[in-house]
């Protein structure tokens, strides 16, 4: 079994809208700092895949979330 490997997302999305507080080209300090500060892996609703329709979890970001610190495994921006 091979383990995934995680890269974090993108802040700013392909169209440049910001994942914290969907402005367009966001500079706001509180976001790059949460985003620098924010840790992420695997989301276990969707294996990685990134398709979470219909299984309830909101919080998959092509793939990922946004995980505490200590979380096994959660790597860094």
């Amino acid at each position: 079994m091979s383990v995934p490997v995680v890269v974090t997302p993108p802040r700013l999305n392909f169209a440049g809208f910001c994942a914290y507080c969907g402005m367009h080209a966001c500079t706001d300090p509180v976001c790059v700092a949460r985003y620098r500060s924010s840790r992420w892996a695997v989301c276990p609703s969707c294996g990685g895949v990134g398709d979470c329709d219909g299984v309830g979890c909101d919080l998959c970001l092509y793939g990922v979330i946004e995980v505490c610190v200590n979380h096994p495994g959660a790597v860094q921006p």
